[in-house]
């Protein structure tokens, strides 16, 4: 009787195991495809094999899952990091300005401003205030070394069209000016003098690469998503 029980309860304990696995197997088509040798590399098979193009290495093949992963968590690193030298570059940019409401007296004699008043811009800035630029580029500091580590942590699924490909380049080549962006508007930031010039060419450049890295970003992961849904319907239909 104990006997039956334990292999019961063994039954019920496998099912389980099973359960709990079955999502995995059903990410996607192409993982479910890839097979792991003795050396620890990996090969997809079947339908899928014409799709990933060739042998991949280095353990099990990247998916789509965490392509789409790797780019919707880059959305948030670059958008704090844009903030951050925006907010460096209009601190740089505040223009002094130069009250003309009153009246000039010229010896004895006053003048009164005729259809000019309220406050003028004398054409140069305001001195950078250091509480707040050391904050604005502290930040970037923080987050420089994680945005090149998501940078470089992404790989391109496999089975991809042409044109993924191409927005992958363009998406790689911005991507990698950001480091160095970065270092150059902390290094901009550094006192104990400040130039609001240098500051606001370095905060400026950087923000305005990052929205074209952003849009790129976009558009790559929007090309991944129709490349894996097109490909699983092709599975799906060589199935039938």
């Amino acid at each position: 009787m104990f006997r039956s029980l334990n292999s019961k309860s063994n039954h019920f304990a496998l099912c389980l195991s099973l359960v709990a696995w079955a999502p995995v197997f059903s990410l996607s088509p192409l993982l479910a495809s890839v097979a792991i040798a003795d050396d620890g590399s990996s090969s997809v098979s079947g339908s899928n094999a014409a799709a990933a193009g060739a042998t991949l290495q280095g353990g099990v093949a990247t998916t789509v899952a965490n392509a789409e992963a790797t780019l919707t968590e880059l959305e948030q690193t670059v958008k704090h990091v844009r903030q951050s030298a925006e907010d460096a570059f209009y601190e740089a940019q505040r223009p002094d300005m130069l009250y003309a409401g009153g009246p000039n007296v010229v010896g004895s004699v006053v003048i009164n401003p005729v259809g000019i008043g309220g406050y003028l811009p004398t054409g140069g800035y305001l001195p950078v205030r250091k509480k707040w630029i050391d904050y604005f580029s502290m930040h970037v500091a923080y987050l420089a070394p994680i945005l090149k580590q998501e940078l470089e942590s992404f790989v391109l699924p496999p089975g991809v069209s042409s044109d993924t490909t191409t927005d992958y380049e363009e998406y790689k080549k911005i991507g990698s000016r950001l480091p160095d962006m970065c270092e150059k508007m902390i290094a901009s930031c550094q006192g104990p003098k400040y130039d609001n010039m240098t500051i606001g060419m370095a905060a400026g450049t950087l923000n305005e690469e990052l929205k074209r890295f952003d849009k790129q970003r976009k558009e790559l992961l929007k090309d991944i998503k129709e490349d894996y849904k097109h490909l699983e319907k092709e599975s799906a239909s060589d199935k039938k």
